[in-house]
């Protein structure tokens, strides 16, 4: 077994030791996660029930809230969230059995296996992007209908349930919470801290910031949010613009890398003699690690060159 192996099995049962670390922790926070789930019930945000809690969050606390932000952000409902958990560690297990006997099953099952605990993330963090990309498509419309609401002589807690009303998800879904929130009593500065927090995005913050300032100190509200409205239009049009503009190097790119992963893999696990220079060969070692370090600084700088500021 070299240190590949080694890696490999300890990337897979670090998750399923943890699971076992909490269940047998879980008796111990009774008394916490019934306050918890009171909060929960008349609306309270994740975010804030973590920050609301009196007792100092150990690390695996925070690994765990951590990951069920993140969850959430990816539009899963609250109440399915440990249904998603248990899911990938269902398959982490079941990645763990057939790694335990990789001679017996074929090298096609155990390339299998590598691939099995990365499925429940890849869902979580491709959910995750797509969510946030839908949800600055509806926010200038949103903020639009926020304006019209509030020329018409209604409150920011009308035009908001309105919001929560017509549009669909995901906007239609937070607004609605934010909506539920406020109508329990909640504070109009927490509710929107959370929702900020919750979703991570910049259009976000700077929306429950103006929404915030005008319910402390007052000021043109509608002016505000008709030049919000106007900067996230402009922001989306820049970046769709920039992804076309930039289509080209980019895929092109993910191929050639792709395709080296794709050879590599293929060749490690149906050919392992092939691989015998790169992986056992001083000098083989060398240009594989050569190779791996050009391929991570391609990457990151095409990332950077993207990425353009507005």
């Amino acid at each position: 077994m070299d240190l590949l192996d080694i890696l490999l099995y300890i990337s897979v049962l670090l998750p399923f030791a943890l699971l076992v670390v909490w269940q047998i922790k879980r008796p111990w926070l009774g008394h916490e996660k019934a306050i918890q789930r009171i909060k929960k019930r008349i609306g309270l945000p994740f975010t804030i029930v973590n920050r609301s809690a009196t007792t100092r969050k150990k690390p695996l606390d925070k690994l765990l809230g951590w990951l069920k932000q993140y969850t959430l952000q990816a539009g899963v409902a609250e109440e399915k969230v440990n249904t998603v958990f248990t899911c990938g560690l269902t398959l982490v297990g079941f990645s763990i059995l057939l790694m335990i006997l990789p001679l017996k099953l074929g090298s096609v099952v155990h390339f299998a296996a590598i691939l099995l605990p990365f499925v429940v993330p890849l869902f979580i963090l491709i959910n995750i992007v797509r969510r946030r990309q839908l949800f600055v498509r509806q926010l200038p419309d949103a903020i639009d209908a926020i304006i019209r609401s509030l020329s018409a002589g209604s409150s920011i807690n009308q035009a908001i349930m309105v919001i929560s009303n017509d549009f669909p998800n995901p906007i239609g879904y937070e607004f609605k919470q934010i909506s539920k929130q406020i109508e329990h009593g909640l504070s109009f500065k927490e509710v929107m801290n959370g929702f900020r927090r919750r979703l991570c995005i910049t259009e976000v913050h700077y929306l429950a910031m103006a929404l915030i300032v005008h319910r402390e100190t007052g000021g043109q509200l509608i002016k505000i949010l008709e030049q919000l409205a106007g900067i996230i239009r402009r922001r989306v049009a820049f970046s769709e613009k920039l992804k076309v503009v930039t289509a080209e190097p980019r895929y092109t790119a993910f191929f050639f890398v792709g395709l080296s992963v794709a050879l590599f893999s293929i060749r490690y696990f149906f050919f392992p003699q092939s691989m015998d220079f790169f992986l056992h060969d001083p000098t083989g070692l060398f240009l594989l690690k050569i190779c791996l370090a050009l391929i991570t600084t391609g990457l990151i700088l095409l990332k950077y060159m993207t990425r353009i500021a507005f």
